[in-house]
């Protein structure tokens, strides 16, 4: 049970640790939020910088706010069936 509880929570202790080295690096809690641009996708606001999720997916390439949370629930989806797939 708690392999299963660990592998299922894997993506929100890699954010607490990315939202704690950011906090560390930039002496406040870094914003999720991205800069809106022109064509409909959103643009991380620390340029190439990963201090959480969000912002990894903003690096990977253009992609609009739908298409950003549909990439964030299929991450913890693949997370959640891992433990069902009984590879440990």
């Amino acid at each position: 049970m708690e392999k299963i509880a660990i592998i299922t929570m894997t993506p929100f202790i890699i954010q607490g640790i990315l939202k704690f080295y950011a906090h560390l690096k930039l002496g406040r809690f870094p914003s999720d939020l991205g800069v809106l641009q022109k064509d409909g996708t959103i643009k991380s606001k620390y340029d190439k910088k990963i201090y959480s999720w969000t912002h990894l997916v903003m690096n990977l390439g253009k992609f609009t706010e739908k298409q950003i949370v549909l990439i964030m629930i299929g991450i913890q989806v693949v997370f959640s069936i891992i433990p069902f797939l009984n590879v440990l």
